[in-house]
């Protein structure tokens, strides 16, 4: 019986001199709009924390300046209702003060400024990264210089 060698598995077509730029290029077109989404997004986030929250007995201001203020909630008497609000308005207002209201608008938009910034962040990041290495390799790839291929 006769041994038949198996065929040898095919060898991998030598990469393209530009293929490392090109990957490059590509990482460099999608960090740039990352990053712009990046920072949109935590301005949007920003938006929303200074956007008034009112309760039927209290102009609460902006969640942040409530916050930052340190104001406290107004409760009303039930029984005794303030001008233009019936006894349901002031139990309303009782059961969810400003607390609550602007801690509902408050964490939405603290994730969208942390996200927002930590995408911005990481984008930026990896393009200077990516930037660096180009001119590293374009220093070293210089006839001449001082340092040769690593």
């Amino acid at each position: 019986m006769p041994v038949i060698d198996a065929p040898a598995p095919p060898s991998r077509p030598a990469k393209a001199a530009g293929s490392r730029s090109r990957h490059r290029r590509d990482i460099l077109a999608v960090v740039a709009p990352l990053a712009t989404l990046g920072v949109l997004t935590a301005l949007v986030g920003v938006v929303i924390l200074a956007l008034p929250v009112r309760s039927p007995l209290q102009d609460c201001g902006t969640a942040f300046g409530f916050l930052m203020d340190g104001r406290t909630d107004v409760y009303g008497d039930p029984a005794n209702p303030p001008q233009g609000a019936t006894a349901a308005d002031v139990e309303a207002a009782n059961a969810r003060p400003c607390r609550p209201r602007v801690a509902d608008r408050g964490r939405p938009a603290a994730v969208a400024i942390l996200g927002g910034l930590i995408v911005a962040t990481t984008a930026a990041a990896t393009e200077v990264g990516v930037r660096w290495r180009r001119s590293r390799h374009r220093q070293r790839s210089r006839p001449g210089s001082d340092q040769g291929p690593a």
